[in-house]
């Protein structure tokens, strides 16, 4: 199918809230359901997403991702072919999935746990580091969905915190300290226009519903 937009998109969104995001735990590789929230912040991000045609869609194999796309896609009728893959899990957290974060910071200390949490090399106990989560993510993107990008064609990814986290990092050639200041809200979409010479900066559409910043390093 081809897009009804003149130019082509890729549109990244987040899950909405899950059970252990609400509980302040290390999520993860952990299979914790969307919230009443995170429904809700899934149906309003629909909303911020008439406009766009979206040919193909992407998301994890974790429920919450699935679960978001599923009803962004309902609330625009849409017809997108959608693809599932591991490959767009979270970062696995180790022995940390689970545990409270703020009882986290007080066992291991405040700029230990800040470092397993923002650092680009930095891995949990027997978990990943943002670099191996990149590892994984950047080939998918180059195999699976860059080439619908250069037909032509829309598409959106639903994933997670840190997938999302290495994926624009690699997208905008940031270095490694650079990543650490990106952060991606539930439910808010970033929109990288494919249709420049230069891939710029994404535009962020606000959603009303959630509380958490969107940010990226000074460009």
């Amino acid at each position: 199918m081809q897009s009804k937009n003149k130019s082509k998109q890729l549109i990244l969104v987040r899950h909405g809230q899950s059970e252990y995001n609400l509980q302040n735990r290390f999520t993860g590789t952990f299979d914790s359901p969307l919230t009443q929230r995170g429904i809700d912040e899934a149906k309003h991000c629909a909303s911020l997403l008439g406009a766009f045609m979206i040919d193909h869609s992407f998301s994890s194999g974790l429920s919450r991702s699935q679960d978001t796309e599923e009803i962004i896609l309902s609330q625009l009728a849409s017809t997108a072919d959608r693809h599932h893959s591991d490959c767009l899990n979270e970062r696995d957290y180790g022995l940390l999935t689970g545990s409270n974060k703020q009882s986290a910071a007080e066992l291991h200390g405040t700029e230990q746990v800040k470092l397993w949490r923002r650092g680009f090399y930095n891995c949990p106990p027997r978990g990943e580091s943002l670099a191996n989560v990149k590892s994984r993510v950047v080939p998918y993107y180059h195999e699976n969905i860059k080439p619908l990008l250069d037909h032509g064609l829309n598409v959106m990814i639903v994933s997670h915190g840190n997938t999302l986290r290495a994926l624009v990092g690699h997208l905008l050639d940031f270095s490694h300290e650079q990543y650490e200041k990106i952060e991606v809200s539930w439910c808010t979409p970033w929109v990288f226009d494919f249709t420049g010479s230069k891939l710029v900066a994404p535009k962020i559409i606000p959603n009303r519903m959630t509380k958490g910043s969107n940010a990226l390093p000074v460009l």
